[in-house]
């Protein structure tokens, strides 16, 4: 019962991940394209503050 629910739950957890790396991507093109005023470091710390919600 717990090894199954377990399952489910990393299950879960890869799926979610997925998905934010997906949005975290598009993020980062519309960010790169829309704001081309941003420095690399601006671009990097707004990925981070991303991977960090």
């Amino acid at each position: 019962m717990f090894k199954n629910n377990y399952i489910k739950i990393k299950y879960y957890e890869e799926i979610t991940d997925d998905i934010k790396d997906k949005l975290i991507d598009i993020s980062e093109d519309s960010v790169k394209n829309s704001h081309d005023f941003l420095s690399n470091f601006d671009r990097e710390k707004i990925k981070n503050d991303l991977l960090n919600s």
